[in-house]
C-alpha cells in the first residue's frame, strides 16, 4: 500500500482480495481433518501465504515451498527472516522436476495449476503422488472450467474482468468429475471433493 488510508485499511481489514479468503476458509477446514503431519510441501507458493500461515500454526512441522519464479522466492526469503520463521525452506523449483520419493505426509497445491496444460498437470500430480508418503494427504485447490461464468448475468456485462480472468488463468482447465477420476487413477482415496466458490463466491 502507498497512502496512509490505504495502509491504514490494510491492517485494519488485510488484503480486500475475495478469493484469497474463500479458499482458505476452505483449506483450514481440510487441514483440520488430518490428524498430524510432519513433513509437508506447499507446491506453487507463489507469495507463500499458505505456507506462512501453516508454518506459525505448527511450528513443529518442517516446510518446503516450490515455485519457480526465482524473485518471489527471494522475496518469501525476505519475509522469513523479517517474521523469524524457522520450519520453512524455500526454493524455485519446477513443479514438472520435482524428484523427492515418499518425503511427505502432506502435500498442497492451491491456484497453481491453472498455469498448466492438462498432460502437464497429469505429469505433475504424478510427480506429486511420488513425493508424498503413503497414507499422506494431498490437498489441491484449482479452478475447473466453469469458475469464471456468473450464471446471473451474461458475460458481455463483465467482458474486461473476464478476459483478464482468461488470460491469467492460461493453462488448460478439468472439469469437476475429470479431475475426481485422474486422482482416483492414481490411487488416491478421495475424502472430500466441492466446489469452492458458490454463486455469491463467483460474483464476489
Amino acid at each position: 500500500p502507498s497512502s496512509f488510508f490505504l495502509i491504514l485499511r490494510f491492517f485494519l481489514f488485510g488484503l480486500d482480495f475475495v478469493g484469497a479468503a474463500i479458499r482458505l476458509a476452505h483449506f483450514k477446514k481440510a487441514v483440520q481433518k488430518i490428524s498430524s503431519f510432519s513433513t509437508a510441501l506447499d507446491a506453487g507458493c507463489g507469495t507463500g501465504d499458505f505456507s506462512f500461515y501453516l508454518a506459525e500454526r505448527y511450528p513443529q512441522v518442517s516446510f518446503d515451498a516450490y515455485d519457480i519464479n526465482k524473485d518471489i522466492i527471494e522475496q518469501n526469503k525476505d519475509i522469513q527472516r523479517k517474521m523469524r520463521t524457522q520450519n520453512i525452506s524455500f526454493s524455485d523449483v519446477n513443479l514438472l522436476s520435482v524428484k523427492e520419493k515418499e518425503k511427505y505426509d502432506f502435500i498442497f497445491s492451491i491456484g497453481t495449476l491453472i498455469y498448466f496444460s492438462k498432460q502437464d498437470t497429469k505429469r505433475i500430480l504424478q510427480r506429486l503422488t511420488a513425493a508424498l508418503q503413503k497414507n499422506g494427504y494431498l490437498y489441491l485447490d484449482l479452478p475447473q472450467e466453469d469458475f469464471l461464468e456468473v450464471k446471473w448475468f451474461p458475460v458481455s456485462w463483465y467482458k474486461e474482468k473476464y478476459q483478464a480472468l482468461k488470460t491469467e488463468n492460461s493453462g488448460s482447465l478439468y472439469r469437476f468429475e475429470e479431475m475426481q477420476s485422474l486422482l482416483s487413477g492414481l490411487g488416491y482415496d478421495i475424502i472430500t471433493a466441492n466446489k469452492s466458490f458458490s454463486y455469491t463466491g463467483k460474483l464476489a
